[in-house]
């Protein structure tokens, strides 16, 4: 026969039963209180775009600048030279050419410069009338602070004339493009608008290199040629917090 201790622990576990069929009743299930999510201070919140999609996403970081536009240090070659620029080999002269005196004095190669904007009167070019090319590379250091890198360029298609980006962290790319093709109809020296979303990568040390590795070519009959229309000019490297570029332009992302 049970004893007394054993009537009273199912007269307790009944009661228990009926306590909790009560608040179920009365209340209805119990919930799990909703998990809470921690946003990292910003400055400023932005709405960025996928560039396949055009979905709007909301990203913040701590870096992020208050304004729409911001100036990169040389990134328009201002004074005339390549300050602010780490130049290596011989494929970019030895300062940037003046679009306005170039065009005086017949420096181009097919019709003079044209497109230039933001009172942009300097540019680099891997272009040099009367002299053969030779490859050299142009790059700067900045830290993102606006998701997208702005700026102006003329390239035709060539696997060797291209734009290299080297984070400090993550994996680089290289951008080709082709401002010749025939979705821009471009058959002039005209600089197209060009932008390289840069979100994956603020708030770290940026190098942004402008590559030629064009170099002379020579038959078999021994004649040199200087394939003067392979070359790459760029100028108004900028920040901002939308893209700017001109549709077609770009051939291929490695």
């Amino acid at each position: 026969m049970p004893g007394a201790r054993t009537y009273v622990g199912i007269l307790v576990v009944i009661a228990a039963a009926m306590f909790a069929l009560f608040l179920t009743l009365s209340h209805g299930p119990v919930q799990a209180p909703a998990a809470t999510t921690s946003i990292s201070n910003s400055t400023t919140t932005s709405v960025m775009y996928n560039a396949s999609t055009t979905m709007a996403q909301n990203q913040t970081y701590a870096c992020e600048s208050s304004n729409s536009i911001v100036p990169i240090y040389g990134g328009n070659f201002s004074s005339g030279t390549f300050f602010g620029w780490n130049v290596i080999g011989t494929g970019f002269g030895k300062a940037p050419i003046n679009f306005s005196l170039a065009n005086e004095k017949g420096d181009y190669y097919l019709v003079p410069w044209s497109g230039n904007s933001y009172g942009n009167a300097f540019g680099a070019a891997s272009y040099a009338p009367n002299f053969a090319p030779s490859p050299g590379t142009l790059s700067l250091t900045y830290v993102p602070v606006l998701p997208y890198l702005n700026f102006q360029i003329y390239s035709p298609a060539s696997r060797n004339l291209y734009i290299k980006i080297t984070p400090s962290r993550g994996i680089g790319f290289s951008i080709y493009y082709d401002t010749l093709n025939g979705s821009y109809t471009n058959t002039t020296n005209r600089l197209a608008y060009a932008s390289i979303n840069m979100t994956k990568l603020m708030c770290q040390s940026i190098k942004v290199s402008v590559v030629s590795n064009v170099t002379p070519t020579q038959s078999s009959a021994g004649t040199v040629f200087s394939n003067q229309n392979l070359y790459v000019a760029v100028t108004g490297f900028y920040q901002a917090s939308q893209p700017y570029e001109t549709g077609g332009i770009v051939i291929n992302v490695t």
